[in-house]
């Protein structure tokens, strides 16, 4: 059994994902590998699995024949993404294979809850056992539902099948089912939850601590990420309100975007104006339309500033001195 050392869940997701496809054997003779062949051959609903035998190979205990959704997510996704020391942490205790005892793990550690993220333990109830009776890996967050990674399971999205044949990719919805999600602890074991494909590269800065920066669009939507694409809205402000980023940075197109930390969310700089520090000290006034005040005195809130070529308010003494048209020029005195 390979173990991969991953440091992120996304790329520890991928070890989960090589074994989509994979079909339980009919018996001990031959359980089969990964490859597209390996995958199906010798298939049946006995629950010999190549599972078990990685199980096997870190405990020393031979679970063949039983269900093994839970035996899948401990050594199938935990142990080959992470390796058996970070797995056990990861999993709140331990290894497991019953989902009972996975549950009561997380529980006790605080780590349940009623809404999913990436890299989560899905655990499903079933009424017929009156205990937790199915488990998978949380690989997608969606607005309604979630997508898992299960194992011991059978296709068909929003259907929970305990005891199948496969190990399979399922979408499911919220309501209509008992469910709960355990939350390992990856980043406090050194595990990013970032997604490498939405990684963004963040400056930091200051505003006025008076009066933040204004919002000049009738309602201005917060997203999740600094971009229109591929983000969500999470909320709305409303024109003439006053907010506070702590960062800025920018889109694929360049538009300056801002992140207010009271709401956890990007605004678009094309629909604000403000005062903006940059992390080396330096001022500028940003304008609706995404636009600065360069190279002249404008006046602000009934006072004057000057601001030079970049756009930076100047602070150093200056004299302001008329050309033969009567335009102010600046010079460092």
């Amino acid at each position: 059994m390979k173990i991969y050392g991953c440091n992120n869940v996304y790329d520890a997701i991928k070890v989960a994902e090589k074994c989509l496809g994979y079909l339980e054997k009919a018996n001990m003779r031959d359980l089969g590998d990964l490859t597209p062949e390996g995958k199906v051959r010798n298939a049946g609903y006995g629950n010999y699995t190549l599972y078990w035998s990685w199980y096997d190979e870190v405990t020393d205990d031979n679970y063949q024949g039983s269900a093994y959704c839970a035996g899948w997510l401990s050594v199938g996704y935990f142990v080959r993404a992470f390796g058996v020391n970070l797995a056990k942490k990861l999993l709140c205790g331990d290894l497991f294979i019953w989902c009972p005892s996975g549950y009561e793990q997380f529980k006790k550690a605080g780590r349940i809850y009623d809404r999913p993220k990436v890299g989560d333990v899905v655990f499903y109830w079933s009424e017929s056992l009156g205990r937790w009776g199915h488990t998978g890996l949380v690989v997608k967050e969606l607005d309604d539902g979630w997508v898992a990674i299960e194992a011991n399971t059978s296709s068909g999205n929003d259907v929970v099948v305990r005891n199948g044949g496969a190990t399979v990719r399922k979408s499911y919805k919220y309501g209509g089912k008992k469910v709960a999600f355990g939350r390992p602890p990856y980043e406090e074991n050194g595990i990013s939850t970032q997604d490498p494909n939405t990684m963004i590269t963040t400056y930091n800065i200051n505003t006025n601590t008076m009066f933040g920066i204004i919002i000049d669009a009738d309602t201005l939507n917060v997203r999740n990420l600094p971009t229109v694409n591929g983000s969500k809205v999470i909320g709305q402000l409303k024109k003439g309100m006053s907010v506070k980023p702590t960062l800025k940075s920018f889109d694929e197109k360049g538009t300056r975007w801002y992140y207010v930390p009271d709401i956890n969310g990007w605004i678009s700089g094309n629909y604000v104006h403000g005062w903006i520090q940059e992390a080396d000290g330096r001022w500028w006034y940003a304008l609706y339309g995404g636009g600065w005040y360069t190279g002249d005195v404008y006046v602000i809130n009934e006072v004057a500033y000057l601001f030079d070529d970049a756009g930076y308010m100047v602070e150093e003494p200056t004299i302001l001195y008329p050309d033969k048209n009567g335009a102010l020029h600046s010079k460092k005195r």
